[in-house]
């Protein structure tokens, strides 16, 4: 049980209200920021330590202009989150175990975009994707939530195996596996394995940032307390598959399919999340697929090289974390002190929520793309780099406008309705601002959206141009303006808005159209999922009641025909099978025929042995057999050992045989069962005898034995190789064993106590009644066991 806030110590009460985490936020945010000056002249820093020298994999870290602005954001983002953490959960009795999970889901993220070896990006993915499963399913006495959960870990862990073998294919066509060794290969749009690489990787990115027809997933995890939702949609989870396309952008770019598939479902992820966003009524939902909609956005701009297009990738990946940070706080503050999120439920929160307003429509006139905020600057980018695209600008163009438009009437949506409108449902009475960590984290995001658009050019030349030269892989000047006089994209921008203004005023029978719309849609990806996942527990299932009938006979047989299949597959693909020629066969002499003859004949015994007794006799004339070929190819040690427990086998046996009640009877096996079973022992005897025959045909390679016998004086200074071996060299596979020996005597003896108490209660309890009943209660039992 958690102790109450009041008894906790003082460091358990700093760690839970947020404010350890936030420093160490802070903290990294310095460091990161001290870094600004040196990434800005195109340094590059690599740190390394020794992580996994066996497989070269070490814990390398690497800093440069894209590394440095996804960790501005994660660390800036995630200090204001685990403030308004304390102040959101200070009424949870775990709130310490949340601020723990979240502080990991940070350092997790960080971890991501700071890797130098593909693998350990690898692992800090994977990471985030479990930290994200225990924080949707925070709540996880609801069913709702361990669902979305679950929906989430399923999607992003495809995923993440998808990346896992993109990164390896990469890391082999680079020549290397490290994020170096990537950026100085060559032509690798043109490696054979291109294809292959680019298709793993894009799959791992696209369902990580939620792109259609993965997209499902993220409102669904609206399910998370709200502190997970602001900075899963703004900072982290999400932007990790936007930093992989922007990392791999210089050596997977130059190519038609990186153009059109970027371009493609970046223009359908758009405009699919701002329509599916103004179908909605909860905040936290409209923010959830206007996440879709700007991560679509991203992808989009990314799908070219062209300066403008990556500047404008890099300026709204800012702009978006600002804004879309601050209003999912605006909407858990409304939720924790009013009780609802439905902007149909809500009314006239502006006048006791002052501050939260100011927040709300700061960062909603950002998301609007009004100046002289950053989204503004971050719109018209938006317009220039996607006229710059090559792939049919028209139709780009068009999608881009019109995701836009529906951006700005979502933001109109979020700030009108709750705080300004009245409600057009019956809904609770309006709250009070709230403790000053929720407000007060939303507010300083939104205003960091109007900071910067009002210093436009000092954003762009420390933050901005060092990421897009990163990216780029050559000198560039960014310059980011809130004026650039009357041209395409400002004629783009005053589209937007009058379009955005438009749908607002026409909101109601847009959404009514969108409700009837969406159930007919042809394309559900949601209820595709939910197919493959029954069809997967159907096969599942099938499966298990085929080869789980509770049979050894069965289990047995599956085995030796996964063995056969798989030795024989890979003797197949890899060769490697070599047979004595005509006169390398040693044939033995009349003992070894003799031998192999008896083993044979007590094989054939053991299988037609019809009580049990006998199967256990045969059985043991079948091991003293193997015991007399130990002995006759020079191991005595191993005969001894092979007879010893060939005997304890056998008296065991023979006891425990004795006290089980007969077997039951069971129905006639079949011909073709017997036949089918007779084929399976056959094939997997042959094929141990091949793969024999074949090993001891093969040149003796006594470089192992060589090293052994060196290093046992050296090493473990002994001459007895085999003592040596079996105390140092395998010392935890000798532990292992006398370990599983030792358990197995004390259960065999656990039992033999269970078993001599249980027999003194059976004659317990006969005494208690009358003298005759229990003596014919063991006549019977001596009866039938005669």
């Amino acid at each position: 049980m958690q102790a109450s806030s009041g008894s906790a110590s003082p460091v358990a009460r700093i760690f839970s209200s947020g404010a350890f985490s936030a420093l160490l936020a802070l903290l990294i945010l310095g460091l990161l920021a001290a870094e600004v000056p040196a990434v800005q002249g195109g340094d590059v820093r690599v740190l390394s330590w020794p992580w996994v020298p066996s497989l070269d994999v070490p814990f390398s870290l690497r800093l440069d202009g894209l590394s440095v602005l996804f960790g501005l954001l994660i660390a800036g983002v995630g200090a204001l989150v685990m403030v308004f953490s304390g102040g959101y959960m200070k009424h949870s009795p775990h709130r310490g175990r949340f601020i723990l999970y979240m502080t990991a889901f940070m350092l997790a993220m960080m971890g991501l975009v700071t890797a130098e070896h593909l693998i350990l990006l690898y692992v800090f993915w994977e990471l985030t994707t479990i930290t994200s499963y225990v924080l949707i399913g925070w709540k996880h006495q609801d069913g709702e939530s361990r669902a979305a959960a679950l929906q989430a870990l399923l999607v992003t862990s495809v995923g993440g195996l998808s990346l896992l073998a993109g990164l390896i294919l990469l890391g082999l066509a680079a020549g290397g596996f490290t994020i170096t060794a990537v950026r100085a290969a060559e032509n690798l749009p043109d490696h054979p394995f291109y294809p292959w690489m680019l298709g793993l990787i894009l799959l791992g990115a696209f369902t990580k940032s939620a792109q259609v027809p993965f997209h499902f997933w993220l409102p669904n995890a609206m399910a998370a307390p709200t502190p997970v939702s602001a900075y899963l949609h703004s900072a982290a989870m999400v932007k990790a598959g936007i930093y992989v396309l922007a990392r791999f952008h210089p050596a997977l770019a130059d190519s038609q399919a990186w153009l059109m598939t970027l371009s493609i479902v970046g223009v359908i992820s758009a405009v699919t999340g701002a329509v599916l966003a103004i179908r909605q009524t909860d905040m936290k939902l409209i923010l959830a697929y206007s996440t879709v909609m700007g991560l679509g956005t991203i992808v989009l701009l990314l799908s070219g090289g062209d300066k403008a297009a990556v500047t404008a990738a890099m300026t709204f990946l800012v702009v978006h974390a600002l804004y879309k940070s601050s209003l999912f706080l605006v909407a858990g503050t409304v939720d924790h002190e009013v009780g609802s999120r439905d902007v149909e439920r809500l009314s006239h929160l502006a006048g006791p929520m002052p501050r939260t307003v100011t927040a709300a429509v700061l960062a909603a006139l950002s998301m609007g793309g009004f100046p002289p905020f950053l989204g503004f600057i971050g719109k018209e980018l938006h317009y220039e780099g996607a006229m710059a695209l090559s792939a049919a600008p028209t139709w780009v163009v068009g999608g881009s406008v019109l995701a836009n438009s529906l951006m700005g009437t979502a933001a109109l949506i979020l700030v009108i309705r709750p705080f300004f409108a009245s409600a057009r449902k019956p809904g609770p009475e309006p709250g009070e601002e709230g403790d000053w960590r929720l407000w007060g984290s939303a507010l300083l995001l939104a205003a960091l959206g109007l900071a910067l658009g009002l210093m436009p050019e000092t954003f762009g030349d420390r933050i901005i141009q060092p990421a897009v030269i990163t990216i780029e892989e050559a000198p560039r000047d960014v310059e980011l303006k809130l004026w650039h006089g009357v041209n395409v994209p400002l004629m783009l921008s005053v589209l937007t808005v009058a379009l955005g203004l438009l749908f607002y005023w026409r909101r109601r029978s847009l959404r009514a159209a969108l409700v009837w719309m969406t159930p007919r849609f042809p394309l559900q990806p949601e209820a595709g999922y939910e197919r493959i996942v029954r069809a997967l527990k159907s096969i599942s299932a099938a499966v298990t009641g085929l080869l789980q009938d509770g049979r050894l006979t069965s289990y047995t047989g599956v085995t030796m025909l996964a063995m056969i299949g798989l030795a024989t597959s890979a003797l197949a693909v890899l060769g490697g099978l070599r047979l004595p020629g005509p006169g390398e066969w040693s044939w033995g002499g009349p003992m070894d025929w003799l031998v192999l003859l008896l083993a044979a004949g007590a094989g054939v015994a053991t299988v037609a042995a019809r009580t049990r007794l006998a199967a256990v006799g045969a059985v043991t004339i079948l091991e003293g057999a193997v015991a007399l070929i130990f002995v006759l190819f020079g191991g005595p040690d191993l005969a001894i050992t092979q007879i010893t427990v060939t005997t304890l086998s056998a008296v065991l046996l023979a006891l425990v045989l004795l006290r089980l009640p007969p077997p039951a009877e069971k129905p006639a096996m079949g011909v073709g069962a017997k036949v089918a079973k007779g084929l399976i022992a056959l094939g997997g005897g042959t094929l141990v005898a091949v793969l024999l025959v074949s090993v001891t045909a093969m040149p003796f390679d006594a470089s192992l034995t060589q090293r052994i016998l060196k290093l046992a004086p050296e090493k473990a200074h002994g001459d007895n190789v085999v003592n040596v071996i079996l105390v140092d060299f395998r010392a935890f596979d000798t532990l292992g064993e006398i370990t599983v020996v030792t358990m197995a005597g004390l259960g065999a003896y656990a039992l033999f106590r269970l078993g001599r108490s249980g027999l003194d209660s059976g004659r317990d309890a006969g005494t208690a009644g009358t003298h005759g009943e229990p003596h014919r209660q063991r006549t019977g039992t001596r009866e039938r066991r005669s």
